[in-house]
């Protein structure tokens, strides 16, 4: 997975299916029918850390249920570290969040 600026059309169950056990994720939820609480404006400064901490993540929404996702892959040992640094930079409020952490070697 690497930063990508399409938006791909997928649904949640979709999605976890793509995940890879190796790897840790934070999956955002947010919905699509709330126009300028979308979690794909770039302005916020969650990409702003993305960038520069050089993560990966991917945008996707899911039409049917007016769903928009983003995906971001994180280095396994770190997901709660990077969780608490990306919800202080303060998301739509009614932004829910997945963790997945890799599997254990």
């Amino acid at each position: 997975m690497t930063p990508k600026t399409k938006i791909i059309a997928a649904d949640l169950d979709w999605i976890k299916k793509q995940l890879k056990p190796e790897n840790s994720y934070i999956v955002f939820e947010n919905s699509s029918k709330l126009a300028g609480d979308s979690i794909f404006t770039k302005e916020l400064k969650v990409y702003e850390y993305l960038k520069n901490g050089k993560h990966n993540w991917q945008q996707f929404k899911d039409e049917k249920l007016s769903r928009e996702y983003l995906v971001i892959q994180m280095i396994p040992g770190k997901e709660d570290e990077t969780l608490g640094k990306l919800l202080s930079y303060g998301l739509p409020k009614d932004t829910a969040y997945y963790l997945y952490k890799a599997e254990e070697r």
